[in-house]
């Protein structure tokens, strides 16, 4: 007997896939441990942020 069926949400962001050291990946869950995110919700926010410093400092040369 299920309780639950799995639910697909739909979204509009596209997928990337990215490959770490085990030390990395280790490091990456625990910080996203402690900021109650999932992993792939912190990448997605540091390499935004990365990239926002990098239009700022490319608009700056």
């Amino acid at each position: 007997m299920k309780f639950f069926e799995p639910v697909s949400m739909p979204t509009t962001q596209e997928s990337l896939t990215v490959y770490l050291s085990p030390e990395v990946k280790a490091k990456l869950a625990e910080w996203a441990k402690q900021e109650q995110r999932s992993m792939s919700f912190l990448a997605a926010k540091l390499i935004t942020e990365a990239i926002e410093t990098w239009e700022k400092n490319a608009a700056k040369s």
